[in-house]
């Protein structure tokens, strides 16, 4: 929510002043982005090969533009966020600032397995 007053440009009340003119704004909510202030909250679901191995994929973000989001290097760990400056929303009355992306990731398991899928995951991955 966003409020914008304009001094004085409102309707006079009777014998007197004119008041304030106020608009408020409010932004419905989205199915995929979430707005934080300035900033944007994006969940993006990867395969679980992704998440083990690193991955690189442009999204397209409110505006059209595409952004880059994903891990190289390393595992991609449930409910670290990523951080991607300035690909968040406009800074009101700051021309040319923005607010920060963070891209929350959740690893897509498979329904099953099969034993022997389940034994290559055993030696991949020993106790």
């Amino acid at each position: 929510m966003q409020q914008i007053s304009f001094f004085e440009q409102g309707e006079p009340v009777v014998d007197g002043e004119p008041g304030d003119l106020k608009f408020i704004i409010r932004q419905p909510p989205d199915a995929r982005w979430e707005r934080c202030g300035n900033d944007l909250l994006i969940n993006e679901t990867v395969s679980l090969v992704d998440s083990l191995t690193g991955f690189s994929r442009d999204i397209e973000h409110l505006d059209g533009h595409k952004v880059t989001i994903g891990v190289q290097q390393g595992v991609t760990k449930v409910g670290v966020y990523q951080y991607i400056a300035n690909e968040g929303m406009p800074i009101y009355n700051t021309a040319g600032k923005f607010g920060n992306l963070f891209v929350n990731y959740f690893s897509e398991f498979p329904k099953s397995l099969t034993e022997q899928q389940k034994q290559a995951v055993r030696d991949l991955f020993p106790s």
